[in-house]
């Protein structure tokens, strides 16, 4: 399952600042092969600094990766 984080309430403007910190470590990916791994995410990006996070969208009823994810650096 997914870890579920709980904190304050934030103002909105502290919530933008952060979502436009997050932009910057998290690069989208698209078009990516229907065998795709995450450790091969990891493997490769790993050369452009520490990863937090690496995520495959898939499809909610076939769990097949439908071609999207990101990889999200610290």
């Amino acid at each position: 399952g997914n870890l579920i984080e709980f904190r304050a309430s934030i103002s909105k403007e502290q919530a933008a600042k952060e979502a436009k910190e997050l932009l910057k470590r998290k690069l989208i990916l698209h078009n990516l092969p229907a065998n795709i791994q995450e450790w091969w995410l990891l493997d490769y990006f790993n050369m452009y600094g520490e990863i937090v996070r690496v995520k495959i969208f898939r499809d909610l009823q076939t769990d097949e990766p439908i071609g999207q994810g990101y990889v999200e650096f610290r």
